[in-house]
């Protein structure tokens, strides 16, 4: 647990308002100068261990230069990492439920409309040192930047143009101005989502030259133009300067841009042998955008497929693409994908009863048993491995050694769709996953084809408990299945993972590289709340 008030968090108003109350607010919602003075306080407390600190600025007040000039000295003097988000907002519950009466998301409404009269007051203020800050991160929320037409350029001298300590840094809405942010200059991650959402080629090669310790570079663009000159005999120039440091790189796109992504790919081996995540978002196939079959030549055969019922993740040697998979995109299922894949990580619910391809060197089977969060209101059983019936013929996989089932976590109760406070349900997704280890022998012995027998492993994870009366025999029958038969009631990291990445695509605030190395591991992500504050603000 961290030291009392090293993590503070502080919204941009004392509580809520209604929204017929953000033109008017209110007396006791009018001064947040108390709070201010309140947030420095505590700021200035940690004397030995710089704090981390998550602030929501409201910046309507006609006063507000003097408030948060002393506020941004303060914290930018003392803090170690800082979230900042220069437009406050709120939540606004629509009160309206979906066909499965759930509530739908909450609108995060601007108490303030970004504009360029309140950005460059205080852009002008984040020039203040910052002698202990390693990371910082500065970002308008994408459902602000879509409804304004202003650019929100960052000074140059950002953080007073001193290097110092900081190594990270996280842009989102917020423009890089056209010459070199000195305190940049020794970054080793940058993430950067630029307004208008546009890069070129020679934007970025300018970026790389500002950085030039940059190990990890994040980029969310909509539009991408190489607009690097082509070197001729006579001027004897490169048309890129190949970057020592870099080792990866994640680039947020959307679907329709997968074609553009090309230029992008060859742009950035010109300057590095780096990995590439490429984080594609948009319609899905069911909303009526299908998925393009073919995919560019240059991300070469995958060896690796995981997807849930949200999220799908392909990887090869060196590129890591992630998409929106609820419906199979046929490049991911086709025969020659298929046969090439070493790897293959898939939800129960995705299991289809048609004969899949043979998998001649599949080696690794991963099936992810989601709770029933996943499966309608209406529908009695979940589809997938334990409910097809008949079998549609065993899938040949010749190579294959490793089978895994990797169950979920037990759910909250408020996160079940067939319980409601009205209509309250005792469901087993409360308890975790309960398994039937007759229904797994079913599923191994006759719905997979494969040479060496017994398996090298059989793994169950996330298992809270055995359907059968008597687990013994049925687990004396499993045994003979392979070599070594694992049952544990951890939940295994895939299914973290695969939560995670679905989680991050469900963020206002859209960082990539946090796609490149998830760290899974339980971390102190609380803050100290000073006042009605929402969640951190990166949350949904």
């Amino acid at each position: 647990m961290s030291e009392p008030w090293s993590r503070i968090s502080i919204g941009a108003r004392q509580v809520f308002l209604l929204p017929e109350q953000i033109e008017n607010p209110p007396p006791w919602a009018r001064d947040p100068t108390k709070k201010w003075e309140g947030l420095v306080t505590l700021v200035e407390r940690n004397r030995d261990r710089p704090p981390c600190v998550s602030c929501g600025l409201d910046t309507r007040r006609p006063v507000w230069d003097d408030d948060i000039e002393h506020l941004l000295r303060v914290v930018l003097s003392k803090a170690c990492t800082l979230r900042l988000e220069p437009f406050g907002w709120m939540p606004v519950t629509l009160g309206l439920r979906d066909e499965e009466d759930r509530d739908l998301d909450a609108v995060m409404l601007a108490l303030d409309i970004p504009s360029e009269d309140r950005w460059s007051p205080l852009s002008i203020l984040l020039r203040y040192p910052a002698p202990f800050l390693r990371t910082f991160e500065l970002s308008v929320r994408e459902s602000f930047v879509r409804t304004s037409s202003v650019q929100f350029l960052l000074h140059p001298d950002v953080l007073a143009g001193e290097i110092n300590a900081l190594k990270e840094c996280y842009l989102t809405g917020i423009t890089l101005p056209p010459v070199q942010c000195d305190a940049f200059a020794a970054l080793t991650l940058f993430d950067y989502k630029p307004v208008p959402p546009v890069i070129t080629s020679s934007q970025l090669s300018q970026l790389l030259t500002w950085m030039p310790l940059l190990e990890t570079l994040g980029f969310v663009t909509e539009s991408f133009t190489d607009d690097t000159p082509t070197p001729t005999h006579d001027s004897g120039t490169q048309s890129h300067v190949y970057h020592a440091h870099l080792k990866q790189v994640a680039v947020g796109c959307i679907y329709e841009s997968i074609e553009m992504f090309s230029d992008i790919f060859s742009s950035l081996r010109s300057w590095t042998q780096s990995r590439v995540l490429v984080d594609f978002v948009g319609p899905t196939a069911e909303e009526g955008n299908p998925i393009r079959p073919g995919m560019p030549p240059h991300f070469g055969e995958f060896h690796t497929i995981l997807a849930d019922d949200e999220r799908l993740v392909m990887r090869n040697c060196d590129c890591t693409l992630i998409l929106t998979s609820w419906k199979w995109p046929d490049f991911a299922m086709d025969s020659v994908t298929i046969a090439n894949i070493t790897s293959l990580t898939i939800t129960s619910i995705l299991w289809e009863d048609k004969p899949l391809p043979p998998a001649i060197h599949l080696t690794h089977l991963c099936i992810l048993l989601p709770s029933c969060v996943c499966v309608p209101r209406d529908m009695s059983e979940a589809p997938g491995v334990f409910v097809l019936s008949p079998w549609s013929g065993p899938w040949q996989c010749p190579s294959l050694a490793d089978v895994h089932f990797a169950a979920s976590p037990p759910n909250p109760a408020d996160k079940c769709p067939r319980s409601s406070p009205e209509f309250p349900v005792d469901c087993t997704c409360w308890h975790g996953c309960t398994i039937s280890l007759r229904d797994v022998y079913d599923f191994v012995h006759d719905g997979l084809a494969y040479s060496d027998q017994p398996l090298r492993r059989l793994r169950l994870s996330g298992i809270r408990g055995i359907a059968e009366p008597e687990p013994a025999l049925a687990y004396i029958s499993l045994s003979q299945l392979a070599e070594t038969l694992e049952i544990t009631a951890d939940v295994d990291d895939v299914v973290l993972y695969m939560s995670y990445i679905t989680n991050q695509s469900h963020k206002q605030v859209r960082q990539p590289t946090r796609l490149l190395s998830p760290d899974l591991t339980p971390v102190d992500e609380s803050f100290d709340a000073l006042g009605a504050t929402p969640a951190n603000w990166t949350a949904d």
